[in-house]
């Protein structure tokens, strides 16, 4: 068994619902950085940033785009190891 099997097997093991969290919390870092990004080119240019919303944004964001990505990577990793184990039909 190759070490991405090994890996897969170690992250499924913990479950869905742990890797889903992982996964937005990772994403509210990306979504957080973009933010300050792009909060702060908009200030440069003279218009009213008004931090409650950014706090709103930043969170609507990172929760969906963490989501959506844990969703499909679940969905694929799980796909790919019914496949190799011969179990294509039993997939969560």
């Amino acid at each position: 068994m190759t070490e991405p099997e090994k890996s897969w097997e170690h992250i499924r093991a913990r479950g869905r619902d742990r890797f889903l969290v992982r996964n937005i919390l990772r994403a509210g870092w990306i979504c957080g950085l973009a933010s300050v990004v792009i909060e702060c080119g908009l200030m440069l240019f003279g218009h009213h940033v008004v931090f409650s919303e950014v706090v709103v944004r930043w969170a609507f964001f990172s929760a969906a785009l963490g989501a959506s990505f844990g969703f499909t990577q679940w969905r694929d990793n799980e796909a790919k190891f019914q496949k190799e184990n011969g179990n294509e039909n039993q997939l969560d």
